[in-house]
């Protein structure tokens, strides 16, 4: 199979999200089908260099370009818009569309707008794979009237449940992001050592992660611990002049950003992994604290119940619930058979459901799907 991969940003070195979800699927598609990569200009990220795969590249107003901050920042008009738009024209103008149906089998889209100007422009059948919604946007529904693709795949069971309430669109199947279960495992190094039970939370310390809730709960534990904020973001100052407010501030460690290459030594290090997040669109480090082992404490919100079932790999509370979340940090901590169970009914579903590989074979057959009734 021929598979084209379409996304302004993935072959560049500044990504987010929805990238790192193509490139970890891209080291795997093309051990077994012929890949075609259509991205912007510029230099191309590290991962890309060993994969046997066709990389076309095309001039674009990147996010970061000046061009594109002028425009956006006079207009309505998003900073990934401009970058969809900018890549549309470069490809139309290349003749790359209309060589398509030599090229590729299946065109994949992952951006709400490619999705609409590929799915109109491509001779070839195309699939589109939400990066998540969070609410129903007219871009959203604008979307949903006018694109044109063979097959919509969700990132999420909120995300298919979204789609099909607020857009009237149907989703084929999902596809989650996942987890390297060789990195993140039980077996990995700590990168320090503590004399008591540590409490991890990965991530960007912003609004919406539930971060003053979880200090508040930490303040009411009745047995000593340590709380790891590992990450960088907009509410550090705060939560360090909270931490010091309620006299925790001894035993919460700032720990900035990490790599990723080391992050799992992090995990590895911790008794307890807490999200006690208000949204999220597929948390994946729930997902790696599940591979690694962790007992995981959450949030009842519906990206997080598609990964973690209340009582059998981990403990959900309702968001915002500051005395339940201390209770259920309480119970894990001062009880290790507990942590035990939840840590390993976590790994084996993660490794049932949540690797790249189950991933990646649940993408490449929505591929097949899609070519065979085309």
């Amino acid at each position: 199979m021929r598979i084209g991969i379409y996304n302004p940003r993935v072959g560049v070195a500044e990504s987010g999200g929805t990238e790192t979800f193509l490139r970890e699927m891209l080291k795997r598609i093309s051990h077994d089908h012929e890949v075609v990569l259509y991205t912007g200009a510029g230099e191309l990220h590290e991962e890309l260099d060993t994969l046997d795969i066709e990389i076309r590249q095309f001039p674009i107003w990147l996010k970061e370009d000046r061009k594109n901050q002028l425009v956006t920042g006079k207009t309505p008009i998003l900073p990934a818009e401009i970058e969809s738009l900018s890549m549309y024209f470069s490809v139309r103008r290349a003749g790359e569309f209309a060589a398509m149906s030599e090229d590729v089998d299946v065109l994949s889209t992952h951006y709400y707008l490619d999705n609409v100007l590929a799915s109109r422009a491509a001779p070839v059948p195309t699939l589109f794979r939400y990066p998540g919604i969070k609410d129903p946007s007219i871009r959203w529904r604008f979307m949903a009237r006018t694109a044109r693709p063979d097959l919509y795949v969700a990132n999420s069971g909120s995300t298919y449940a979204r789609s099909r309430d607020w857009l009237d669109i149907e989703p084929d199947g999902t596809v989650y992001a996942g987890v390297d279960a060789e990195q993140f495992s039980p077996d990995a190094k700590p990168v320090f050592n503590s004399e008591v039970p540590v409490v991890l939370y990965v991530g960007r310390l912003d609004d919406g992660k539930g971060l003053n809730d979880l200090l508040r709960a930490f303040d009411r534990l009745d047995t000593e611990a340590e709380l790891h904020l590992v990450g960088e973001g907009i509410l550090k100052s705060e939560l360090k002049a909270t931490a010091q407010n309620l006299g925790v501030d001894g035993s919460v460690v700032f720990s900035g950003t990490v790599p990723h290459s080391d992050i799992h030594r992090y995990y590895a290090a911790a008794d307890v992994f807490c999200l006690p997040s208000y949204h999220e669109g597929f948390p994946v480090v729930n997902m790696e604290a599940m591979a690694s082992g962790l007992a995981v404490v959450s949030t009842t919100i519906e990206a997080v119940q598609d990964q973690i079932h209340d009582g059998d790999h981990g403990l959900l509370v309702d968001p915002g619930d500051v005395p339940a979340l201390a209770n259920a940090l309480s119970r894990s901590l001062s009880d290790p058979e507990l942590r035990e169970r939840l840590g390993t009914a976590a790994r084996e579903r993660s490794e049932e459901q949540f690797t790249w590989e189950t991933q990646t074979a649940r993408m490449t057959d929505y591929y097949a799907r899609v070519v065979s009734e085309s």
